[in-house]
């Protein structure tokens, strides 16, 4: 007699990040996925930060009010969380029978990595299989998460009235969305893609190989680093600083940039005595707030340049086809053209919203911003 396949069951997602709270309902059926709502809450200052909670009962408040305030029903959660406290490493380990893969893992996570391996939960994906020294072996991608973290969230889960059935790390998320998505009809596929998050608190950039996940890496910078400086500058609060980034989000960065360069020269004739520095001021364009954005997002492709080149340092065979970006920073017009005139690789903008596999039905803001909640959604 064969064996019954699981009926397929919506999910409520939920990415917990450094500025919003993203939640997303939906089923993953048949390569299909329908995302019945994708919501999202701000969350208050001083309450999470890399993946740690700061304030339980505020976080709780928060989750349970934009619960509430979205109408959400569903109580099976997959939570997603990232931080650079979860170790990720690429590991080539003996193919073993799969009832004890993760008794295997955990004995080679405990030889050659120097950590405590009864204090993380250990996530993997096998990338693929090969010979050596004639023994077969296994590439995977290892995710270890630390106990507490696990369990903090698993008990805020709780605290909300969720059933939590899965917590996936935003790596293991995106790849099961990008193994989806390239496959997609509509898809023009590259060898290599490189997707990289810009969110609020950090940059995520992952590095695929014809849809497999070969290097993962976190960069510690986002606009929040913008906001406190422009909050510094102008002695206001951090929102009143955000607000003020905002107003610019519509706002052409080619367009920002022409004025930048053209702000430049007004300093460079200040400095030969040609202008004084409130004709500087009076001329430019734009505010020293946006320009210290458009600063900051050079600051932050630098470091994603460094990232880029680390891997193709690796093979004279590697490659980065495209690029495609997602997350906040990527809403503000024109960021692809930016990225890729200072990357000087082809760039677009990852919504994966636009392609045959997904059906969304209500969302409150660009499907940029939920990536990581319609790849938790995707349970296999």
């Amino acid at each position: 007699m064969s064996k019954k396949s699981k009926k397929p069951q919506t999910y409520l997602a939920i990415d917990i990040g450094g500025h919003t709270i993203k939640y997303a309902v939906g089923i993953f059926a048949n390569g299909k996925l329908k995302v019945q709502g994708a919501y999202s809450e701000k969350l208050p200052p001083d309450v999470y930060e890399n993946g740690m909670i700061k304030n339980f009962e505020v976080l709780e408040q928060t989750l349970r009010n934009g619960i509430k305030h979205n109408k959400i029903t569903e109580k099976k959660v997959v939570l997603t969380i990232e931080s650079s406290e979860i170790l990720k490493r690429e590991m080539v380990v003996p193919k073993v029978d799969k009832s004890d893969f993760i008794d295997m893992i955990t004995y080679e996570v405990g030889q050659y990595l120097p950590i405590d391996v009864n204090n993380y939960v250990l996530q993997y994906k096998i990338l693929g299989e090969e010979i050596v020294n004639e023994k077969e072996m296994n590439t995977i991608l290892l995710g270890a998460m630390p106990k507490d973290m696990a369990k903090q969230h698993f008990d805020l889960m709780k605290a909300c009235g969720l059933d939590p059935i899965a917590m996936d790390v935003h790596t293991n998320a995106l790849s099961k969305l990008v193994e989806v998505y390239e496959q997609s009809s509509s898809v023009k596929r590259f060898n290599t893609v490189a997707y990289v998050d810009f969110g609020y608190q950090r940059i995520d950039v992952n590095i695929f190989e014809k849809g497999v996940n070969r290097l993962t890496r976190i960069i510690k910078m986002g606009t929040y680093e913008v906001d406190q400086q422009n909050a510094s500058q102008s002695d206001i609060e951090l929102s009143e600083a955000e607000e003020q980034r905002m107003k610019f989000k519509d706002e052409s960065l080619i367009a920002i940039k022409k004025a930048y360069d053209a702000f430049n020269n007004l300093k460079h004739a200040h400095s030969l005595g040609e202008i004084s520095e409130e004709e500087v001021e009076f001329k430019s364009a734009y505010s020293y707030t946006i320009f210290n954005h458009l600063e900051y997002i050079h600051s932050c492709l630098e470091e994603v340049d460094k990232v880029f080149k680390f891997y193709l340092s690796r093979s004279v065979e590697n490659e980065i086809n495209q690029v495609l970006v997602y997350g906040g920073t990527a809403l503000c017009k024109d960021f692809d053209k930016i990225v890729q005139e200072k990357l000087d690789m082809p760039c677009g903008l990852f919504d994966p919203t636009k392609q045959d596999f997904i059906t969304l039905k209500t969302v409150n803001e660009s499907p940029l911003n939920y990536i990581n909640v319609f790849g938790a959604l995707i349970r296999n």
